[in-house]
Formats: C-alpha cells, structure tokens, sequence
C-alpha cells in the first residue's frame, strides 16, 4: 500500500463545471489532492474520467470554477496515447524529461540544456560534473523501470516500450503531481510490477484513471468514481472503495424508495380531491410537488453482454504439433505441442515484443511457421478483437457499423434488433447514430465487442480485450466468457482476468522456449515461485573429518517415497491456491459486497484459514526438498 502521510494540499478544484453540448461532464465539483496520495479513477466508459485528467493538466478550461495549486508545483501528464519524438534516442528522450523537472529552477546552464537538446550529440557540450549528474539519472531510471537501450531511436519501438519509455521521463522530472491515463495500456506483466514497486514509493501526489483492478488494489490510498456529473471520493484502495460504494448505492436505494412510498400516498392524498385551502393542506401540495420535481437517485444500469449460439466444435479444434515460430533471427517458440478441448481457454502472456500477437497471426494463417504444423478443425470458426481496434471504420456509426446500416443483424442462428442489441450494451439513441471517431476509447473497445460477439464463432481470439473497457463491461465479459461453450485464446495483461476465466497460461520466454500449464494466472505465479524458490545450504561452523558424518544415501524406496509425498503436497497445494483464487475472485467483485455481513464474514474467515493451511503446506514442501 502507498504512503498515507498525507501533508500538503497541492491542489484545489473549486466549484467546477464543465459540459460538452448538452452533455454535463462535471457539475459544480469542488475537490483537494494532497501530497502523499495516489489516487484511482473509476467510472463507465464516457463518464468523463480522461477529461478530469485533462483539466487537472490544464489541457482543458472548465465552463465555471476554479482552479487552486501550491506555488511553484508543477504538474506531469501521459495520456492514453503515448506522444513521443520520434526521431531522438531513448536517453535523450528520457533526459528531456529529467531537464523538464529541473527547469523550474531557473539555472541558466538548465535552460541551455533544454536549447540544445535536439542537436547533433547535445551531450559532448556539457561540463562533466552536469553530464554525470544527467547521465548517472536516466540510466537508472532505464534501469529502475526495464527500458528498451538507450541507444535505441523512439520510432523504432512498440507500444508498450514506448510506453515504458513515457512512463520513465515522466518519473525521472518527479512532478508534485503524476497524472496518468490508463498506465498499464500496452504493458506487459512484468513492466506492470515495475510500474507498481515505482509507484509505491513515489514521494509526491499520484491520480491515476485505470481498469487494472489489481493495480487499482495494491497502489491506492484514495478513490475518486465519476458518474453522472460527481465525484464520489472514498478513502482506501480498490476493495475498500468497493466495500463503500455498496454501502452508498444501498443507502440511495433505500431514500428513493422512501420518496417514492411517499410520492404514492401524497398522489393518492391528491386524487382523493382534498381541497388545498387550508395553510397546512396549501403547504402540503407544496410538499408533494417539490418532492415530484425532485431527481431522484440515478442508479447505474448495467450492460447485458451477450453472447449467441454457437456452432459444435469437432473432435479436432485445434492442434499445435511440434509448432516452431520465428521472427527473423528471433525464436518465438520451438516444439510447441498442444491439443485444444473444448471449453479451453489460453491466457497468452509474455513481455513486449515477445510474439505474441505473431503467434495468433500463425494461428489465423496470416504468417508462415519456421517448422510443425498448426491444424485447424474444420468446424472452428474464429472471431477475432485486435489490440489496436483497427478493424473499426471510424466514419462509421455504431448502426452502421455493426448492423450495416439494417434494422436487424444475425445473432448466431438468430434474428435480433440492431438498435436493441447495441441499448444493451447501454448504447443511447444518439450514440447509436454517432460517428465512432468522435468516441472515447473505451466506448470504441464496446463496439468492437458488439460487432464480433454477434457473428456466433466458436473460438475467440482476444488481444488485450480489457483495454479502455470501464470495470462493469470487463466484470461482464468475463460472465460472458466463463458461460461461453467454445474455446479462447485471450492476450492481456490484466491479471484478475487471466485468473477468472483461464483454464491454461501460456508464457513466452523467449529464445523459442515456453511455459504451459492448467490452472490460471495466480497457478502459474506459484508454480514459477515454487520453481525458482533458492534452497540455501544450511551454514555451520566446520569441522574436522574425524567429527563430520557422512550422511546415509536414501535408497530407491525412500526416493519414491518423498517423489509421491512431494507430488501430493503439490496437488494439495494446487487446490488450496485455486479455493483461494476463487475466493479472493469474489472479494473483488462489487456484487459480493451486496450480500448480508454474516456471509462476507464467513468467506473471509474462510479466506484466513485456507492462506494459513497454504503456509503449512508449503513449509513441508520446503522440508522435503
């Protein structure tokens, strides 16, 4: 968990306003950021969580308010689309950013700096104490935080290294306030760790707008949910702020419900024809009428996410056999055997640049194999989401787009509304028939969503299909997925996901070699852990050899003996880790928390006693090896 020494207010949103058409983004908000606080922002897709962002950076002007920073602060940004120059190398991309942080100082050596910084080979130029203080600053950042070289031209890198590379000038200028846009977008698991251990002990003020819920869990201290022009604050992490918003949402249920029992006797006090002529009867139509022109609590609605029928896989699905995939000189992977059944569905992981996305285009056929075979069944029919949305036409509308302009559209073997099935994903009138350029990036992953869950394939391909979705969508595509009869392949970052609807992990460690197993993301961090757990020899003071004492060999039985007892350890082991899974799965829904105290306790409880029969475990299973 983050530093919670909160000190000093480093900035003030005083009664701000902003609206876009008739469309109210923020209504009169007054809010403080202090120092010491990293801050999650939540809400659904189009709320205005990104726009917030942009305010705070003074890329917007709010219609009304105010605007109050600490003197001499300053303010950083990274948008959700990375923007970097294209033409300098990553250390001097990564030092225009430690230049940037220094600016503010004044010194005149800094501001000749930032003047040369785009010359040819600006670094001879400096004096030597300032070229280490620069050079010794950017390397460890590169380092800190797993750059690509340093050496290495921005053009030349792919999203996430770009990613990586923002994220680092942007730590080394060290803003009194960090502000970040989906962070985690195009990041691989382990950079994902980085950015968290960084983040964790940065000293300043975080806000951050993200869908990663274990990010959102381990980093913050404060929560920040836009919805319907508000900010709903809560103090704690992810689960926490869960845990509140039940007790919220509960407690505005509870009042609306009681207005409207009151609406309906007052209505029906009215119909009775009582004359209003009286003081009390003229100030209890008043009443009645303020009470019926009063807006009641806005509950969210939540998408329906749904997926048609399915043609039956055959015996074959699909068969990797001796498969080996290379990209020039580079190996993906190498003898890569594996056989889908039905209901499989394959977390695909591995760090940027890995070959992933390769690996699925060798699935679909779009890339030749450098050795084996991948065969197709032939009743598999793919659906495919790719990570950049290219196969959106953004001149398009959502009717045209996914219903080609017709009032219905096949829904696997059926025949259903276009305008209804886009409402269910809470798609409004207007949106329906909006241009999808003028969409925010989340609102574009939910019409990709749309256009290829409809067709009725049985094998998904999704590539990171979490990115910019709001919580709710990917709380609902994983309902989706887990009730889905076909087969999946599923690349992404985002763990919770890999652990709620994977049944197998494959990671991609490069130099052609593999990891495969059955079980979820959390089964393959524990095997992994298990794997690499250093066995330190035991230190003693020496002795001669008359004292020492050679230690007996174990005989052939004795072996098989702790062979089977290590395996039923792990099996053991296995079990809990998967009871554990599922509980903590629940932990992280918000529908959990809408249950009564007693059952929250109970599985909490139960939660403690599993990770305490867990340590056990594993302390024998440490004896024995």
């Amino acid at each position: 968990m983050a530093n919670t020494s909160y000190q000093t207010v480093l900035l003030k949103g005083i009664e701000i306003s902003l609206h876009f058409g008739q469309r109210t983004i923020l209504d009169n908000i007054t809010f403080e950021v202090k120092s010491g606080e990293i801050i999650g922002v939540v809400g659904r897709n189009g709320c205005g969580k990104s726009t917030f962002l942009k305010l705070l950076a003074s890329h917007l002007e709010p219609d009304s308010g105010k605007f109050e920073h600490k003197s001499n602060s300053n303010i950083a940004y990274i948008a959700q689309e990375v923007e970097l120059e294209n033409d300098l190398s990553v250390f001097e991309t990564i030092a225009k950013g430690w230049i940037e942080g220094k600016i503010t100082s004044n010194d005149d050596e800094l501001v000749y700096i930032a003047d040369i910084i785009n010359q040819s080979d600006p670094w001879k130029k400096l004096n030597i104490e300032l070229h280490e203080v620069v050079f010794d600053a950017v390397n460890s950042i590169i380092q800190d935080f797993g750059c690509p070289d340093a050496s290495k031209i921005v053009n030349s890198l792919s999203g996430g290294e770009k990613r990586k590379v923002a994220m680092a000038k942007i730590l080394v200028s060290k803003p009194d306030l960090l502000l970040l846009d989906e962070p985690t977008n195009h990041l691989d698991l382990d950079s994902i760790k980085l950015l968290e251990q960084n983040l964790k002990k940065y000293p300043k003020a975080v806000i951050l707008v993200s869908h990663d819920r274990y990010f959102l869990d381990q980093i913050t201290n404060k929560m920040i949910e836009v919805f319907d022009g508000k900010l709903f604050i809560h103090s704690g992490n992810y689960q926490e702020f869960l845990i509140d918003k039940a007790k919220r949402v509960e407690i505005a249920t509870i009042e609306d419900e009681r207005r409207v029992a009151f609406l309906k006797r007052e209505l029906n006090w009215v119909r009775a024809g009582v004359k209003a002529r009286g003081t009390k009867d003229k100030g209890r139509m008043q009443r009645f009428q303020d009470l019926k022109n009063q807006k009641g609590a806005l509950i969210e609605k939540n998408p329906e996410l749904l997926l048609p029928d399915i043609l039956p896989l055959g015996n074959k699905i699909i068969n990797f056999e001796d498969t080996a995939l290379s990209i020039g000189n580079k190996k993906i992977v190498q003898d890569l055997n594996f056989s889908f059944q039905q209901g499989d569905r394959i977390g695909l992981i591995g760090s940027n640049g890995s070959g992933k996305t390769t690996l699925i285009k060798a699935i679909l056929g779009k890339t030749n194999l450098e050795a084996g075979k991948i065969v197709v069944g032939q009743n598999t029919s793919f659906c495919y989401q790719d990570q950049e949305k290219t196969n959106l036409d953004l001149e398009k509308n959502p009717f045209e787009e996914i219903g080609q302009g017709q009032e219905s559209i096949d829904f696997g073997s059926k025949t259903i509304s276009t305008r209804g099935y886009l409402r269910r994903l809470l798609f409004s009138n207007q949106q329906i028939m909006t241009k999808i350029k003028y969409f925010s990036g989340g609102e574009r992953a939910r019409v990709v969503l749309a256009k290829i869950l409809h067709k009725g394939g049985n094998f998904l391909i999704l590539d990171e299909p979490t990115n910019d979705l709001d919580l709710e969508t990917i709380r609902l595509l994983e309902e989706s997925l887990l009730n889905f009869d076909g087969c999946g392949i599923i690349v992404s970052h985002d763990r919770y996901f890999l652990n709620r609807v994977c049944t197998h992990i494959l990671s991609i460690e490069g130099d052609g070699k593999y990891v495969l197993i059955s079980g979820n993301y959390e089964d393959y961090e524990a095997r992994k852990a298990r794997l690499y757990t250093p066995i330190l020899a035991e230190t003693s003071e020496p002795t001669t050899s008359d004292e020492s004492e050679i230690k007996p060999k174990q005989s052939a039985k004795e072996l098989r003996l702790k062979e089977k007892n290590l395996k039923n350890i792990e099996k053991k082991i296995e079990t809990l880790e998967r009871q554990i899974s599922v509980l903590e799965g629940e932990f992280y829904d918000p529908v959990f928390y809408n249950q009564k105290m007693e059952i929250i306790n109970s599985k909490i409880e139960n939660h403690l006693k599993l990770k305490a029969s867990l340590d056990q475990l594993v302390q024998e299973w440490e004896k024995l090896i």
